[in-house]
C-alpha cells in the first residue's frame, strides 16, 4: 500500500505568501504587475482538456464550442499585445485526483486569447509557463506579458 502525503489546499494569496519568491524565480507566477504591456485576468471556469473538445483530430464538438464561447464571454476586452509575448497560465483545480495532461488545458485557453484579440497569434508566444495547483475552487489565471 502506498501512502500519499495529504496536500494542503492553499488560496492564491496564501500561495504567493508561502511560495511567492520561489515560484516567481521559477517563472510560474509571473510578475502580476499591471504594466501597460501586460494583461492579467482570471476565468472562474473549470479547465477543459483539448482532448474532450474535439471529435477525431479536426472537428470541434459541441462541448468545445460551448467552452470557447464561455471563455470568450468571460475574458476582458483589452488592447492587443502585438509581437512576441510571454504567457503564464495557472490552473487551479479542486480535485487533486482529477488527472489531465497539463499542456492539453493550455492550448484551448491560448486559442481563446487569440480569438478574443488579446494576442496576434499563438505562434508569437516565445515563452509559455503552465502550472497546476490544488485549490478550493476551479479557475484559471492568465497573464500575458510583452517580451
Amino acid at each position: 500500500m502506498i501512502k500519499t502525503k495529504k496536500q494542503k489546499i492553499l488560496k492564491p494569496s496564501e500561495l504567493e505568501k508561502e511560495w511567492g519568491e520561489d515560484l516567481i524565480k521559477r517563472g510560474v507566477l509571473g510578475t502580476k504587475q499591471s504594466k501597460e504591456n501586460n494583461i492579467f485576468f482570471s476565468l472562474d471556469i473549470k479547465p477543459l482538456s483539448i482532448n474532450s473538445c474535439f471529435q477525431g483530430r479536426r472537428f470541434l464538438n459541441q462541448r468545445g464550442k460551448n467552452y470557447i464561447e464561455i471563455c470568450l464571454w468571460k475574458m476582458p476586452k483589452k488592447e492587443m499585445i502585438k509581437g512576441e509575448v510571454e504567457v503564464f497560465i495557472r490552473i487551479f483545480v479542486k480535485n487533486r485526483l482529477w488527472a489531465f495532461d497539463i499542456d492539453n488545458c493550455g492550448k484551448i485557453i491560448l486559442d481563446c486569447c487569440v480569438k478574443k484579440g488579446l494576442i496576434e497569434d499563438d505562434r508569437f508566444i516565445s515563452c509559455l509557463h503552465i502550472a497546476k495547483f490544488i485549490s478550493d475552487k476551479d479557475y484559471v489565471e492568465i497573464e500575458i506579458e510583452k517580451c
